[in-house]
């Protein structure tokens, strides 16, 4: 029978056995036909991304995130939400997004600042609560 290069993640370092050899869990390898262990490598865990999906990786960063392991790409979250940590491994973890208001002008006491208004009445509708 022809010899048959092994399949990604695994590797078989001798040439007398049909047997190949899985990388274990976690590491895969990248081509076919590995003939040792020098070939497999760890996949980005969950929360990271690479541009081959094995490491060195990079954290997915605020506003995205990715569940599985060996990823090119973190997802982004919905529209309206965000992570609130860099490495975020769940969509589960979108929480939405929450307007910091700033601070009024000065004018002065017992005058009300029709602006606050706005923003408040502005929040509750993007919340659906209008």
């Amino acid at each position: 029978a022809p010899c048959m290069a092994c399949p990604k993640g695994t590797y078989k370092p001798d040439s007398g056995t049909r047997i190949c050899t899985s990388c274990g869990e976690g590491m895969g390898s990248t081509m076919e036909g590995g003939v040792d262990s020098s070939a497999c490598r760890k996949f980005c865990v969950a929360g990271t991304a690479s541009s081959d999906g094995f490491e060195p990786c990079d954290a997915c960063l605020e506003g995205t995130f990715q569940a599985e392991a060996g990823q090119l790409l973190c997802k982004s979250c919905s529209n309206g939400t965000t992570t609130e940590f860099n490495r975020t491994n769940s969509s589960d973890l979108c929480v939405p997004v929450i307007l910091e208001a700033t601070a009024p002008p000065l004018v002065g006491p017992g005058v009300f600042w029709a602006g606050w208004l706005a923003v408040l009445v502005s929040l509750v509708a993007s919340r659906g609560f209008v």
